[in-house]
């Protein structure tokens, strides 16, 4: 390594390392006037309580000039990542290349995953993107689940493909299906609603009952309905409901002249008799009168 390369990689181990031990400016101090060396001691000793293990003096003198190196190339979250990701980390590095290192800096909050489940994830995260290490970092285990549940197809274009809140409400109601053919179901109507079926679901019925193949397809005609509305005409449910206002509120000015008619007529006809009434009295007194 160049010079100038090392004293970088260096500088970064330094930098970190305190963060990493959460030392008192006095302890960093000294690590600092002592160098490299007690600097990756200190994250190899992290890294073995991590880890619970206890490595051999050649494989912590190894472990540490492979952190100067992985510093170098990808920066001092190398240092953070290591930290949190425990011997495991380097194992899986020497087995999968420098893309651990990689991964592991720009997430250190799925380090221990990766980690522990290189295997799967590695794979994975190949196939998918880095996208599998965000939600590991939120969700730990989900994107191993979603795979576990939906097959690898199935699980690799969800987790490539859907909104982030959308997964785990997946990988939940395939918990909760009562059969692989529900599964299926689940992810075939997810994909042709455009994720819309998950509004749709009665989850009370779910969270009671199961997912059935009979409630998705209830849920899919609502998202079919819906969709096939909007798709027609965008303005359709704003128009629906501007024409039921008009069609509701027709009658009332047809009402209102009637009751106002009805008011006037009974109101004369009042008149009327009571001026006949008056009337008749009028010709009583004056017959009595002529008498």
């Amino acid at each position: 390594m160049p010079e100038t390369s090392f004293r970088g990689s260096l500088a970064a181990v330094l930098a970190a390392v305190c963060a990493l031990v959460n030392c008192e400016t006095a302890k960093c101090n000294a690590l600092l006037i002592r160098g490299g060396k007690a600097a990756t001691e200190a994250v190899v000793e992290a890294m073995e309580r991590v880890s619970g293990r206890a490595l051999s003096p050649i494989a912590r003198k190894a472990l540490s000039e492979e952190l100067i190196a992985a510093s170098g190339r990808w920066g001092d979250d190398v240092i953070r990542a290591a930290g949190k990701g425990g011997v495991e980390l380097a194992e899986a590095a020497a087995k999968y290349g420098d893309d651990v290192w990689r991964l592991a800096a720009r997430h250190p909050g799925a380090a221990r995953r990766l980690a522990l489940h290189a295997d799967e994830l590695m794979p994975l995260i190949r196939n998918v993107g880095p996208r599998v290490l965000e939600l590991e970092s939120k969700h730990p285990g989900l994107a191993l689940r979603t795979v576990s549940e939906f097959g690898e197809e199935a699980g690799a274009r969800i987790l490539r493909t859907a909104p982030p809140e959308d997964i785990p409400r997946l990988v939940g109601l395939a918990r909760r299906a009562d059969s692989e053919a529900t599964k299926t179901l689940l992810f075939e109507k997810y994909v042709e609603s455009g994720g819309r079926i998950l509004k749709n679901l009665d989850w009370k019925l779910v969270m009671a009952g199961g997912l059935s193949a009979s409630a998705l397809i209830a849920a899919n005609n609502v998202s079919a309905g819906v969709r096939g509305a909007m798709e027609k005409s965008p303005d359709t449910l704003p128009k629906t409901a501007e024409v039921m206002a008009r069609e509701l509120a027709w009658p009332i000015p047809y009402a209102l002249a009637a009751l106002l008619a009805g008011l006037v007529s009974a109101t004369l006809f009042k008149l009327y008799r009571w001026s006949k009434a008056s009337g008749e009295k009028k010709k009583r007194s004056k017959r009595g009168v002529a008498r």
